[in-house]
């Protein structure tokens, strides 16, 4: 009898010890999240262009701009590939996602003014850093939008807003909402990135652009807009939702890497 409460004992401690362990390892593995995204810009001098990440340790190296060699863009087999020069790296909030604490940072980079329109629907971020380390993070889709003739000022524009679809918790636009004070020439097409244009309803001073769904983010977009006359209008590139929850609602869209 003593022998099996001594056999009983030493199982605990064995399995109390393993528990330990396998807490503090898991706690110490550090880790970046991707959401899939739909990123969309217009191409040209001065614009920003904007990828998120999240990541479990603030003082990771991938935090400072400083680390970077290289930023390249590509998609899936490696027939698209596009170089991107980082600007800065910028921090927004904490958030908590599965029990564990995330911080989301921003990459900036510049516009890579391309003069011609860009797609890549299955993108990937690859980092080469300093040390000789590099990283592949899939990030969605991204779109660059050649705005070189985006001159007109047909509509005179009052105001922009724009909503998720009632009851979803994506943070995705389902909807978006042009008010103008004029409009001078017959719309078109409207579209908020490349190969992708848009359906809308036009009621008096007001546009509603309806967004179809797809298994990405869309919380914000320039908006391009093509008069039957020839011309053609930007709408500045507008976040029209921001959350403070995004990993909490963004189920089978994140995408888990570990980070070394």
């Amino acid at each position: 009898m003593k022998k099996m409460v001594i056999y009983l004992f030493l199982t605990a401690i064995v399995i109390l010890m393993v528990t330990i362990i396998y807490r503090i390892e898991k706690n110490d593995l550090e880790k970046l999240l991707m959401i899939s995204t739909y990123y969309t810009y217009a191409d040209r001098e001065n614009e920003n262009i904007y990828i998120d990440f999240y990541i479990s340790n603030r003082n990771h190296l991938l935090t400072s701009k400083s680390s970077y060699e290289q930023f390249y863009l590509h998609n899936s087999d490696q027939s698209k590939t596009l170089t991107l020069n980082l600007n800065k790296i910028i921090y927004h909030q904490k958030e908590v996602y599965l029990n564990e604490t995330y911080y989301k940072y921003s990459f900036v980079f510049d516009s890579p003014l391309l003069t011609n329109d860009f797609l890549i629907e299955d993108a990937y971020l690859n980092l080469f850093l300093v040390n000789q380390t590099s990283y592949d993070f899939y990030i969605g889709s991204i779109s660059f939008k050649d705005v070189s003739y985006y001159d007109s000022k047909l509509l005179d524009l009052k105001s922009l807003s724009g909503k998720k679809k009632k009851d979803s918790y994506l943070s995705r636009l389902d909807q978006i909402e042009i008010e103008f004070y004029q409009l001078e020439d017959i719309i078109k097409t409207i579209s908020i990135g490349t190969e992708f244009d848009v359906n809308y309803q036009l009621n008096e001073n007001q546009i509603s652009i309806d967004i179809p769904y797809d298994d990405k983010l869309l919380y914000a977009c320039p908006i391009f807009i093509e008069f039957e006359g020839g011309e053609k209008q930007l709408l500045d590139y507008f976040v029209y939702v921001k959350e403070f929850d995004s990993l909490a609602k963004s189920g089978q869209l994140i995408y888990h890497y570990a980070l070394s």
